[in-house]
C-alpha cells in the first residue's frame, strides 16, 4: 500500500498516531484527498477526528503547501481567515468541493455559523442546491447536520 493510500486510512479509522507518523515522514502527504478527491481535512472534520483536523491542517499550514481553500477553512472553523479568502478570491463561495457541496452547505451541516455568515455576506446562495445527489440546500444540509437553529435560519433566509 502506498503512503497516500495508507493515509486516507488511517483517517478513515481515526489512527492518530499512523496518521501523525506519515505526516512527520512526508508532511505532502497531507494535500491528498480522499478517494472522491475531497480534502483530508473536510473528511477528518465530517468523520468528527477532530485531533486529526488538527494535525492535517498544521501540516497544510507549511510555507511551501497551497493555501487552504475555503471548504477547509469553514471544516476548521475559521471564518476570519474565511473571509480573508474571500476577499482575495470571491468565487471561492460558490466552488464546490469534489463531493459536490457548497462552502454554504458544508458550513451550515457542521454547524460553523459564523461561517455561514461570511458566505453569505459575499453573496453564497442559501437555496442553491448541492451538486449531486442528494440536491441539498444549505438548510437542508444544517438539517441533516441536527443543526436545527441554523436549518430554520437559513430556511428564513430562503424564503
Amino acid at each position: 500500500m502506498d503512503a497516500a493510500t495508507e493515509l486516507r486510512e488511517a483517517v478513515r479509522r481515526d489512527d492518530r498516531a499512523r496518521v501523525g507518523a506519515l505526516l512527520e515522514a512526508d508532511p505532502k502527504l497531507a494535500l491528498v484527498g480522499n478517494r472522491r478527491g475531497l480534502s483530508l481535512v473536510v473528511d477528518a472534520r465530517v468523520r468528527g477526528h477532530a485531533a486529526i483536523v488538527a494535525r492535517l491542517a498544521a501540516a497544510r499550514r507549511t510555507k511551501r503547501a497551497p493555501p487552504l481553500n475555503a471548504d477547509e477553512l469553514v471544516a476548521l472553523g475559521e471564518p476570519a481567515q474565511l473571509e480573508r479568502l474571500l476577499r482575495a478570491d470571491p468565487s471561492a463561495a460558490h466552488r464546490p468541493a469534489a463531493d459536490g457541496f457548497l462552502p454554504v452547505h458544508r458550513a451550515a451541516f457542521l454547524g460553523e455559523g459564523a461561517c455561514v455568515d461570511v458566505l453569505l455576506e459575499h453573496g453564497a446562495d442559501p437555496a442553491r442546491q448541492a451538486g449531486n445527489a442528494s440536491r441539498l440546500s444549505a438548510a437542508s444540509s444544517a438539517a441533516a447536520g441536527q443543526r436545527e437553529q441554523l436549518a430554520a435560519r437559513l430556511s428564513a433566509r430562503s424564503a
